[in-house]
């Protein structure tokens, strides 16, 4: 794919391991695990340079698959996180996080 330099994917996922990120019990579907070594693969074909990622409802309120991805990724990618009220809002942007998402439904 020919993208400009610099591209970025606005909207990416990451799931699991399960046995290191559980889902949430209360969800409402069970997607397939979508590592990082996924993800990363994926972007190097499509020639993206950037990437946001978007807490997926799955795990609730907890970011911990988010943030390790963040963390793994560096000055690449920013996220988007789940919040409820117990989110520690200052933690979440020093982690890179730049949006949230708050899910009415789930």
């Amino acid at each position: 794919m020919n993208v400009p330099p610099g591209a970025c994917d606005c909207h990416v996922h990451v799931f699991g391991p399960a046995a290191r990120y559980p889902l949430a019990p209360d969800r409402a579907y069970t997607p397939p695990e979508a590592s990082l070594e996924d993800l990363l693969r994926t972007e190097e074909k499509l020639g993206m340079q950037r990437m946001v990622l978007v807490e997926p409802s799955v795990y609730g309120a907890d970011h911990s698959c988010m943030l390790d991805a963040l963390k793994a990724l560096g000055v690449r990618a920013r996220g988007v996180a789940v919040v409820d009220e117990f989110s520690d809002l200052e933690a979440l942007h020093a982690a890179g996080v730049r949006g949230a998402r708050v899910n009415l439904q789930t």
